[in-house]
């Protein structure tokens, strides 16, 4: 169940994100130790700062040859909202996933910061692919005015453990780049956070026995 409390602000811009539930940041990055092909993830789209949202849409895309659309609910986190068509679920059509809401005749509109859609993705090929949000995204007002906003996107990536660059294979290419990250910790020059296996914040020899015990693995 989703819980959000409405947050009015007057000054900050408005943005719809596209958030990792989990972790409250723009970044979906899997392995085997997370996850398999086949398994599934949660996407949260939310809205913040906005006054007087009275419709809204929003337009998600992704390389369809590595993630698959699972299924999803749109939140109403107002009475006076309604769905398109009496939908609760997203519509996914041509590789885009539309959701979308708005007020009836003489209903309340919506001011603060709040969760827009939830979306369940299935992992169908080790990769990288941005989740981004369309131009066919919009806002309106209670006037039928456009409300100006930011997108923010966010990006994806599922990889073997050791596959560093994200090849399918881990391979000499993938130790090459560990080893140029060694003795790295966040916040140093040649931190790589790929490159931390074990994800103890630091590059060291404990991620490169990692690499070599799956040498030669493809995902």
């Amino acid at each position: 169940m989703i819980i959000c409390s409405p947050r009015a602000t007057a000054t900050n811009p408005v943005t719809v994100k596209i958030v990792n539930p989990l972790t409250g940041n723009e970044s979906f990055i899997f392995n085997r130790q997370d996850k398999n092909i086949g398994d599934t993830f949660l996407v949260n789209i939310t809205i913040d700062n906005v006054t007087d949202l009275s419709a809204w849409l929003t337009a998600m895309k992704w390389n369809t040859s590595l993630l698959d659309y699972v299924g999803g609910t749109i939140f109403l986190f107002n009475e006076g909202f309604t769905i398109p068509e009496n939908r609760n679920h997203p519509v996914y059509s041509n590789g885009i996933l539309y959701c979308g809401a708005a007020t009836g005749p003489s209903q309340p509109t919506f001011t603060g910061s709040t969760f827009l859609a939830q979306i369940t993705l299935k992992i169908l090929a080790a990769g990288r692919t941005n989740l981004t949000l369309e131009n066919d995204t919009f806002l309106m007002d209670s006037n039928y005015t456009d409300i100006q906003f930011s997108k923010v996107s966010a990006s994806f990536s599922y990889f073997l453990s050791s596959d560093v660059n994200n090849d399918g294979i881990v391979n000499m290419s993938d130790i090459v780049i560990i080893i140029q990250a060694f003795n790295s910790y966040p916040n140093t020059p040649r931190w790589n956070p790929l490159c931390d296996i074990n994800q103890d914040n630091r590059v060291n020899m404990r991620d490169v026995v990692s690499a070599i015990l799956e040498y030669g693995k493809s995902s």
